[in-house]
């Protein structure tokens, strides 16, 4: 799926979901953002996506693996963290926005897009990024369900 950054999250939905931005939904075929990301940046990120004190950040978790359609090979998609190779594309990510009850949607393969393709996601992405704390822990799903609920009626 392709959506544009900052757009309002639809996916799936039959009403976009007020508050929730879509960053990082690329296509094969669409260009987008490029611009070097600070390495500490895509720490951060690899954080978000891997380490167990953001797990609850994750959410529609599937039983397969997404492909790169930048890449357009049909593989498999990993990253490094600490020495380990993960994959990525199988779940999506909520990171709290700065903006109080804000939310950006994100695929996990943002870290593919930014580490090999150049991706450079909006400023208010990293800066919200850049603010999180392994303490900021949320509740990804019970968040997304909710506004779903509040959003069908």
């Amino acid at each position: 799926m392709e959506y544009g950054d900052m757009t309002l999250f639809c996916a799936d939905l039959a009403n976009p979901l007020a508050g929730f931005f879509n960053v990082g939904w690329l296509g094969g075929k669409t260009k987008f953002p490029e611009a070097s990301v600070l390495d500490s940046d895509i720490e951060q990120l690899k954080s978000l996506i891997f380490l167990p004190a953001f797990r609850s950040c994750h959410f529609r978790i599937s039983r397969g693996f997404a492909s790169c359609p930048v890449c357009n090979d049909g593989g498999l998609v990993t990253s490094v963290i600490h020495g380990e190779t993960r994959m990525l594309g199988d779940f999506l990510i909520l990171l709290p926005s700065l903006k109080r009850g804000e939310y950006f949607v994100s695929p996990s393969l943002i870290l593919h897009y930014v580490e090999f393709h150049g991706y450079k996601p909006p400023k208010m992405y990293i800066d919200s990024l850049r603010a999180l704390n392994e303490g900021d822990a949320i509740s990804a799903a019970s968040i997304f369900n909710d506004a779903v609920s509040n959003n069908a009626g």
